[in-house]
């Protein structure tokens, strides 16, 4: 079922409508029976944060995302977000040649978690102003993060570890006017190993600036293609 926390209940799970999602700035806290549905008030409500409390909470289903509502767990280790099915577990798009000003849309500590299920963690397309703050990509068959054409980005004390690719950035082309390059990204601090082919494959894409990061420098599949950072 989605939305299901570990511990706190007779059957050692805790539903998501028990848990409280709250959502600050533009939109009063209230409880919530999934976290899409708190993501689409606070969007309705002008933007805002959903906080998720502690838990391993369980989706069989992708998200959709807003460029005006951010995401805050209790901790990296404390909020755990599960996919169940294969999934990319959230997504956010745009249609408009101008692409979007993500500079609300913020993911910080909390840990996506596929399972070796679940396809993607989140994938954006056609996004600058984004950032990422404590976040933990684990396990996902294909992506941990997967950008198309997103620029300007940060991943702050992020990790990618026992993913396909740790993170993905590639060119975007829309067909219609200038091409999307994945430009203008700095990573800061964390952990991008145990991936089983590249921590990050970087194609397409401008400058990116790596400040004190742990990278593993081999995959663990035992192709000698794989690495750590793929240009």
């Amino acid at each position: 079922m989605e939305g299901e926390k570990a511990n706190g209940s007779a059957s050692g799970k805790l539903t998501l409508a028990q848990v409280v999602l709250t959502t600050l700035g533009y939109f009063p806290a209230a409880g919530y029976a999934t976290l899409q549905d708190a993501i689409d008030a606070a969007h309705a409500a002008g933007g805002g944060t959903v906080v998720i409390g502690p838990g391993v909470h369980t989706f069989g289903s992708g998200m959709t995302l807003y460029k005006d509502v951010a995401l805050k767990g209790s901790g990296a280790d404390a909020t755990v977000l599960q996919a169940t099915a294969a999934i990319t577990m959230f997504t956010i798009a745009d249609s408009s040649d101008n692409g979007i000003d993500a500079r609300n849309l913020i993911f910080s500590d909390l840990t996506l978690d596929g399972d070796d299920t679940g396809v993607c963690g989140v994938s954006y397309q056609r996004m600058y102003n984004w950032s990422f703050r404590n976040v933990h990509f684990l396990n996902f068959t294909s992506y941990g993060l997967r950008l198309l054409g997103a620029c300007v980005g940060l991943l702050d004390n992020c990790w990618a570890i026992g993913n396909a690719v740790g993170v993905s950035a590639t060119l975007h082309d829309n067909g219609v006017s200038a091409d999307w390059f994945s430009n203008l990204v700095r990573v800061v601090g964390g952990r991008y190993e145990q991936n089983d082919d590249w921590c990050f494959t970087i194609d397409n894409a401008g400058l990116w600036h790596f400040v004190g990061t742990n990278i593993e420098l081999s995959g663990t599949s035992g192709d000698d293609s794989t690495g750590g950072v793929e240009f």
